[in-house]
């Protein structure tokens, strides 16, 4: 049955492009999300065909001049067709090798770019998952709001921070997928941390001066946040709170956040780091230039056919080859503007509406009651 799925419903999903995969005929003929638009707009997708169109031409066309007869002026001239045929022939079937090389180097890309497209997503998701267990636990063992925010804000402030930050790299580095602007940090306090209550103004004066990890400053904040709470509250718990009367529960509750808190750190850290190593040039660059070769030598063997049909056989041909590749490309990078990258404002927005909706949430009266033996 073929999804319906409005915008409201895309909009809160990280992976944007949904589709049936029983509705062949009907993805066949969709051209949003796909990799064709990006191919048309390639110059070397256009640049080989000429090529091709141009060599086809001078095959057929490039003839000795012939009398009114139809023989030739002069015997021993020879045809393009011809001369090309016997001196410098290419069948198809000799590309084999490059033609194999090509395919093994396009999948085994492709599975290495999958493969970082996965393993961003997995941290980006673990990233979530932390601050999901973060809220539960804060919403679990403190009572008042104001407790369970100073505790989580920081690193919602983080979270906020860090795609900013790859959005502001790739930028700053002419990336073409990053061609909006995204602002300044003073720019990100203004607008969204500040407003939002992430932050108050002393504390984004504070980050803004901090010339070091901010990452690293705002998790240690947090940290120290949760040890100020449990100092200012031993032994009797958060204003009387039942959760924390006990030292061990106090102790526990620390080295529980303190965990989660590190590995969130951990998984911004993976993000970061893999965008900041790419597929090897060098690796990249020999995918290109066989691919480069291969196609190369297909429009001249093509166009050796004589056959008005390789007019459209070879530019299917570009279609697919150049079609995976930018597809692989895509993946490579998932935080820009591509149809399979995350949606990073779902990602941030979505983690700050639970997390504050937690916090703010007050203790249903009936878990006053769990446990009475009339309840």
């Amino acid at each position: 049955m073929p999804y319906k799925l409005g915008d409201d419903v895309l909009s809160k999903l990280v992976i944007r492009q949904q589709y049936d995969s029983n509705a062949i005929l009907k993805n066949l003929f969709n051209m949003t999300g796909t990799s064709l638009p990006g191919v048309f707009k390639m110059p070397m997708f256009w640049t080989m065909w000429t090529i091709h169109v141009g060599l086809f031409f001078i095959v057929r066309f490039a003839n000795c001049p012939v009398g009114s007869d139809g023989v030739k002026l002069n015997l021993e001239c020879r045809d393009a067709k011809q001369f090309l045929s016997a001196e410098m022939n290419l069948p198809i079937g000799d590309l084999g090798l490059l033609n194999s090389l090509t395919a093994f180097f396009i999948v085994f890309y492709s599975g290495n770019c999958f493969a970082r497209y996965t393993a961003m997503y997995g941290a980006a998701i673990a990233i979530q998952g932390k601050m999901h267990n973060i809220s539960l636990y804060v919403r679990s063992y403190f009572v008042q709001p104001a407790t369970r925010w100073n505790v989580i804000r920081y690193l919602l402030a983080s979270h906020y921070i860090f795609y900013w930050s790859l959005r502001r790299r790739m930028f700053d580095w002419k990336n073409p997928q990053y061609n909006v602007d995204p602002g300044t940090f003073k720019d990100v306090c203004k607008d969204i941390l500040i407003p939002k209550g992430i932050l108050i103004p002393v504390e984004a004066d504070a980050l803004m001066a901090y010339k070091g990890n901010k990452h690293k400053l705002l998790f240690s904040w947090s940290i120290i946040a949760l040890k100020r709470i449990m100092q200012a509250n031993m032994p009797t718990g958060e204003k009387g709170n039942p959760m924390l009367h006990s030292e061990f529960e106090q102790t526990s509750l620390t080295t529980d956040l303190k965990k989660e808190i590190v590995e969130m750190r951990g998984a911004i850290g993976t993000i970061d780091n893999s965008m900041l190593f790419p597929i090897p040039f060098q690796y990249y660059h020999m995918v290109n230039m066989t691919v480069f070769i291969y196609l190369l030598f297909l429009a001249y063997g093509l166009a050796l056919k004589d056959n008005p049909l390789t007019i459209l056989i070879y530019p299917l041909t570009l279609v697919v080859v150049l079609g995976l590749l930018n597809t692989a490309n895509a993946m490579s990078d998932p935080f820009g503007m591509d149809a399979c990258d995350f949606n990073q404002e779902m990602i941030t927005n979505g983690i700050y509406n639970e997390c504050k909706m937690l916090c703010e949430e007050p203790d249903e009266s009936f878990l006053s009651s769990i446990g009475d033996p009339s309840f």
